[in-house]
């Protein structure tokens, strides 16, 4: 996915939301500039800077958790699964989960400092007890178990979710120009302000005739622009 460009999306609208939040508060406007490289530099850096955050720095940079190449998802006996068990209520849970209690005493696990310098060993568990059961095993097992843990998707399988498909986040609409098409439900959701109708983005000129009156024009003007193409109306297209 573009992720820079999401990321730092997101950013620039909490910028302008908490700039005008001050414009309420005090009257004043104010110049935002949002730069996509120092912005991904923070969001990157904010997990590996570690011991090079200290003068003089303590050690190398980087999470070893999230730069092992064995942390990622995990093979189970019939495809893959995400598990993050980093506190030690969460560790431990998961050693009685797979059949391994006397692992919560192991000095190697036995503490968040230990697992995070015995991380290839930590994960290199983890990988051997997950083969032995399905996916759906493992997920009904560790929310029992209060472990955070979700099914890896394909692209595919996302659209076909149990979950989503309850929420609903999928419906299908009619669009005034490619037919019948599934839209994505927005997320979020307000107790006031929200709307519930659909409503696609404008085609070009979608929306001219209604902001023109609504800013004063008489229908002569109006139809004077439309006659030399400075504007469309859409209805007669």
């Amino acid at each position: 996915m573009v992720f820079a460009d999401h990321v730092v999306g997101l950013i620039a609208a909490q910028c302008v939301m908490a700039a005008l939040f001050w414009r309420e508060r005090t009257g004043e406007g104010q110049a935002i500039e949002v730069p996509m490289f120092e912005n991904m530099a923070a969001f990157v850096l904010a997990e590996h800077m570690g011991d090079i955050t200290f003068v003089p720095p303590r050690g190398p940079s980087g999470d070893l958790r999230l730069l092992d190449p064995m942390g990622k998802p995990v093979m189970t006996r019939d495809g893959y699964i995400c598990v993050s068990a980093n506190t030690d209520a969460q560790a431990f849970a998961l050693f009685d989960a797979i059949g391994r209690p006397e692992l919560k005493s192991d000095p190697r696990f036995s503490s968040v400092k230990a697992r995070l310098a015995n991380v290839r060993a930590y994960f290199d568990i983890r990988a051997e007890s997950f083969r032995t059961r399905t996916t759906a095993d493992w997920i009904e097992i560790l929310a029992k178990s209060d472990i955070p843990a979700a099914r890896m998707h394909t692209l595919d399988s996302l659209v076909t979710d149990e979950h989503l498909a309850d929420a609903g986040f999928f419906h299908e609409v009619d669009h005034p120009v490619e037919g019948t098409i599934i839209e994505m439900q927005f997320p979020n959701r307000f107790s006031a302000g929200g709307r519930e109708d659909y409503r696609p983005a404008p085609l070009v000129g979608g929306d001219s005739i209604a902001i023109l009156r609504e800013i004063g024009y008489g229908s002569d003007d109006i139809e004077e622009m439309i006659a030399s193409k400075v504007t469309v109306d859409r209805c007669r297209s």
